[in-house]
């Protein structure tokens, strides 16, 4: 099992989970940052990364719908995710329909293939490839 530490992000003097991310979509790639997000059902791509990556909207596969911060229709899209230096993985996204930030790794899928240990009084938190 591979794992590696990140420091949180302070954010408004707010310790954030913030990881270094890269997303790979055929011949394109994005490298960014994305918030570990317990409280996010799933994982959320902001419009304008998806156009980075190659992505094409069509309003008629926007089927998921996001509430919240987020509030928007969304198309489902696959890619293979690289987060800090852990192994490759294909992680699910919703991709919204505006461009929300920050990319967010949710419930589904990014807990299912990872297991994340917050140590936030010791200013980091670990993530653990299943």
């Amino acid at each position: 099992m591979k794992k590696q530490k990140f420091r949180y992000v302070p954010r408004q003097r707010i310790p954030t989970p913030y990881v270094p991310i890269r997303l790979f979509n055929k011949n394109s790639l994005v490298q960014n940052v994305a918030l570990v997000d317990t409280g996010s059902s799933t994982n959320v791509l902001p419009y304008k990364l998806g156009i980075d990556l190659g992505f094409t909207w069509d309003d008629s596969k926007a089927t998921i719908p996001l509430s919240g911060n987020v509030s928007s229709l969304a198309i489902p899209v696959s890619m293979i995710t690289i987060i800090g230096m852990l192994d490759p993985v294909e992680l699910v996204f919703a991709w919204a329909g505006n461009d929300i930030p920050p990319l967010i790794l949710g419930q589904i899928d990014f807990f299912t293939e990872f297991h994340v240990c917050f140590f936030q009084d010791q200013g980091y938190f670990e993530i653990t490839a299943k």
